[in-house]
């Protein structure tokens, strides 16, 4: 009886451990399945799929083809991904997307200008030109400052930085970074309905000054406060015009906001100096306050200005630059005395000639 039990025990155990045999193979290679199934997409197209807030950036990178450009492991990236809100502003919503035809030439330049071929989370970044992957007969210098947070070309704003991916780094931003026209495209869209109209009628060729060109661009409320509205300039003599606008324009190379500083005096393109002045209350160009900068064009760069440089008084120009601190204190002292008014003369008609101590050199890049 014990010898039957001991037998039975025996065949029984044969059969388990065969039966186990049989199970680890099938165990292991479903086990391994699952893990490949389960596998997430690290790659920047896999991190951007995996945030419903870049859907349509998705979309948009699907439509053009360039999928299999952003899994590329062996690839380095940096993408300045627009949001779902940014895209639709921009006219991109979802039917838009699907309208386009599958490898879309326009679409795929415009996403191709917010990708760097190289790595750089936000602490890398620096206040400089970058050449994105657009094609080479494309213009593909973007300019990205730093000084206050990640902005770029003037315009965009980094707003969630550093969302690591295996293949490179994103930085989502708020707007589409459509890609530059020149400048007079630029102000045309800008809205700057008044200096087009100007530089219209003043006969300049922007394209045949030696560039790339540095402007300085008043709004149209600036040329309407200097008594030269729309109507006006129609009717100015082209010469005026160009004269006036020449004093805006520095030629020779782009000089971008991180560039400017106080006691630079600089050559405009007419040959007359324009003096900049940087303080607490903001940065100068002669009287002229500059509120927006870094305006890339293929061209050269604008920077908003809310005056007509050179249509007020010398008092104006002492008044508004910091860089005329100490001559405005020195003007202050002697007026002081009551046979002395400084102030009062040079908000005079004149003509005076302010001299200035030092013209050192200008940056271009």
């Amino acid at each position: 009886m014990t010898k039957v039990i001991f037998e039975n025990s025996f065949q029984l155990a044969r059969k388990l451990s065969l039966l186990v045999c049989l199970l680890i193979p099938v165990l292991f290679f479903t086990a391994c399945g699952d893990d490949d199934e389960a596998s997430p997409d690290t790659t920047i197209v896999g991190q951007l799929a995996a945030d419903p807030n870049y859907s349509l950036l998705v979309a948009a990178v699907q439509k053009a083809g360039l999928v299999s450009v952003l899994q590329d492991a062996s690839a380095r990236f940096t993408v300045f991904a627009p949001t779902n809100a940014a895209f639709e502003a921009a006219g991109f919503n979802s039917a838009a997307i699907a309208a386009l035809p599958n490898g879309d030439a326009g679409l795929t330049r415009i996403l191709l200008y917010h990708v760097l071929g190289q790595e750089l989370n936000s602490t890398q970044l620096a206040s400089q030109t970058y050449t994105t992957a657009s094609a080479a007969s494309d213009f593909n210098l973007l300019y990205v400052n730093v000084a206050s947070g990640v902005k770029i070309n003037g315009a965009v704003t980094v707003t969630e930085a550093n969302i690591e991916a295996s293949n490179g780094v994103i930085h989502g931003v708020d707007n589409v970074i459509l890609p530059p026209n020149d400048i007079a495209t630029t102000a045309t869209n800008a809205g700057f309905s008044i200096l087009v109209a100007a530089l219209t009628r003043s006969g300049i060729n922007l394209s045949a000054l030696t560039g790339p060109l540095t402007v300085f661009a008043p709004t149209d409320a600036a040329f309407e406060a200097a008594g030269l509205t729309l109507a006006v300039v129609n009717s100015t003599a082209p010469e005026v015009l160009a004269a006036v606008l020449s004093y805006h324009v520095v030629t020779g190379g782009r000089t971008f906001s991180d560039d400017l500083v106080s006691d630079i005096a600089v050559k405009a393109a007419d040959g007359n100096g324009l003096y900049f002045g940087i303080g607490t209350a903001g940065a100068f160009v002669n009287e002229a306050q500059i509120t927006g900068t870094d305006i890339l064009t293929t061209d050269g760069v604008i920077h908003i200005v809310d005056r007509v440089i050179g249509q007020g008084t010398i008092t104006d120009l002492v008044v508004r630059n910091p860089e005329f601190a100490s001559l405005l204190g020195v003007v202050g002292v002697a007026d002081a005395d009551p046979d002395i008014d400084i102030a009062g003369t040079l908000a005079s008609d004149g003509p005076f000639t302010l001299l200035p101590l030092t013209m050192p050199p200008w940056p271009h890049f």
